[in-house]
């Protein structure tokens, strides 16, 4: 048997982790060409995955000139530990005070905290 799939994690094991997890690597395509990766943090919402920035980070120009990215959310300490999920797709960027604080507040909501 392949061992990808031994080791792949159901749509639902998926979904726990991605609720148990609040950083990612967030790989956008540079003016280069080559990946540019930064961490984030995100909140994931009806499909959807939730992250601020400012508007001139290289991301966020970087997702202006090419919207494909990836995302991978891991853990584990060593290799038999290590668990993850990558997703890939299009980024849209959001912008507005309003946008921006509906994003603080899922994501205080999901660490269980409340914003001010």
């Amino acid at each position: 048997m392949n061992r990808r799939r031994e080791i792949r994690l159901t749509p639902e094991e998926q979904a726990a982790f991605l609720r148990e997890h609040r950083k990612a690597a967030l790989a956008t395509i540079g003016k280069d060409g080559f990946p540019h990766i930064v961490a984030m943090n995100f909140v994931a919402r009806d499909g959807a995955f939730y992250m601020t920035s400012y508007g001139k980070a290289q991301k966020v120009l970087n997702i202006r000139r090419d919207p494909k990215v990836a995302l991978m959310v891991e853990a584990g300490d060593n290799y038999a530990e290590l668990r993850g999920v990558m997703i890939r797709g299009q980024c849209e960027i959001i912008e507005g005070t309003e946008a921006v604080r509906g994003v603080f507040a899922a994501m205080a909501e999901a660490r269980g905290t409340r914003t001010a």
